[in-house]
C-alpha cells in the first residue's frame, strides 16, 4: 500500500551571491534575493495529530497513520490485501479467543507515533481499549500486510515497533508470495527474522498456540504464479 506524508511549503532564499541554488532565469550572482518553493516535512505528537483532526484539517475519512512525527496517508487498499486481512481477522479471532484481534486500528507506540496496523493481537481489557488505545505493553503480535507498501513497513515500521518492545511483527508480502517474521526486539531492531515461503509453516515465537501455513495465510495463487500444468509456479 503506497503511502505519502504531510508537507507544507517553505519559502528559501537565494543568496546575493547565489549560492546555493540558481534563480529561474538560470543565472546564479545577480545580487538578489529570489524566492522559491521547497517541501517540509511537518512534525506531530499525538496530541498533536489528533487536534489535526479535531480542527477539521483531517476528515475523519482520512485514513492516516502518525510514524516517528510524521503523518502519511495510506493509499485505497486492493482487494487481495482486504481479503487477507479479513481472512486472517476471522481465523485468528477463532484460533485465540481468549486475545482481542483488531484490524487497521491505532497502538499508541510513543509520544511520536500511532500506526494503525493491518492486524494486532493483544491482551484482553474489560472495555475493549474504549478508555485508551493499546501500547507496546498490550501486543503480542502485528501483522503488517504489504504490496507496494512493503519498503515501508521494513524500512520505518519495523524499527519502530522493534524499538517500542513489540514483540514480533508479522510482514506478508504479497506481491513476493511470502511472510516475514521479525523476533526478540531491541532498541537497533529485530535480531531474528526469517522469511517463509509457499510450502512452509510459520510459527509464532509468542503464541504456542499459533502456527499457519504461508498457503493459508497468502491465499490460492494468482494466475501468474500458476505454470503450464497447473501447478504453482517456482519462486
Amino acid at each position: 500500500m503506497a503511502m505519502a506524508t504531510l508537507t507544507t511549503l517553505r519559502r528559501q532564499v537565494v543568496s546575493p551571491e547565489g549560492e546555493g541554488s540558481v534563480p529561474p532565469n538560470g543565472r546564479a550572482g545577480q545580487g538578489t534575493h529570489v524566492p522559491t518553493q521547497a517541501l517540509r516535512t511537518l512534525r506531530f505528537t499525538t496530541e498533536s495529530y489528533h487536534r489535526l483532526a479535531d480542527s477539521g484539517i483531517l476528515d475523519e475519512d482520512d485514513r492516516t497513520e502518525l510514524l516517528d512525527g510524521e503523518v502519511f496517508f495510506k493509499m485505497p487498499i486492493d482487494s487481495r490485501h482486504a481479503g487477507c486481512v479479513n481472512f486472517l481477522n476471522r481465523l485468528l479471532s477463532r484460533l485465540l479467543p481468549e486475545l482481542l484481534v483488531t484490524a487497521q486500528n491505532p497502538v499508541r507506540l510513543g509520544p511520536n507515533s500511532e500506526p494503525e496496523p493491518d492486524l494486532a493481537v493483544l491482551r484482553s481489557t474489560p472495555d475493549d481499549y474504549r478508555s485508551a488505545h493499546p501500547t507496546p505493553s498490550d501486543v503480542l503480535l502485528l501483522i503488517e500486510v504489504a504490496n507496494s507498501s512493503l519498503s515501508l513497513d521494513r524500512e520505518l515500521k519495523a524499527p519502530l515497533y522493534a524499538a517500542a518492545g513489540i514483540p514480533e511483527l508479522w510482514i506478508v508480502d504479497l506481491t513476493g508470495e511470502a511472510v516475514e517474521v521479525y523476533q526478540d526486539p531491541d532498541p537497533a531492531g529485530y535480531r531474528r527474522y526469517r522469511r517463509h515461503v509457499r510450502g512452509e509453516t510459520v510459527l509464532s515465537g509468542t503464541l504456542a498456540a499459533l502456527s499457519l501455513a504461508v498457503d493459508e495465510i497468502l491465499g490460492p495463487p494468482l494466475p501468474a504464479e500458476v505454470d503450464a500444468g497447473g501447478s504453482p509456479a517456482s519462486t
